[in-house]
């Protein structure tokens, strides 16, 4: 694998864990004091404040840059030419 293709394979990683680390830290909570809500994830988020709701804006951010890293990523494999290298 390049090194491209290494850099998006992180950015693809890199919303689940920010939001992965907001949402194990309201797992402690009791249901109804503020933990994680799959019915209704948007409420939830909405109540975050601190370096969780940082969080869950980086996950919103790292899905909303990933395309356009994938696609450049993509067009500068492709339109680069691949250099051979010799090891003595």
């Amino acid at each position: 694998m390049t090194i491209a293709n290494w850099c998006v394979l992180a950015a693809c990683m890199l919303p689940v864990l920010t939001i992965g680390l907001a949402k194990a830290n309201s797992a402690k909570l009791a249901p109804n004091a503020g933990r994680y809500d799959n019915t209704n994830p948007r409420e939830w988020a909405k109540g975050l404040s601190g370096w969780q709701q940082r969080a869950s804006a980086a996950q919103n951010n790292g899905f909303e840059a990933l395309p356009l890293l994938s696609l450049q990523c993509y067009w500068h494999s492709s339109h680069t030419p691949t250099r051979a290298v010799s090891i003595p």
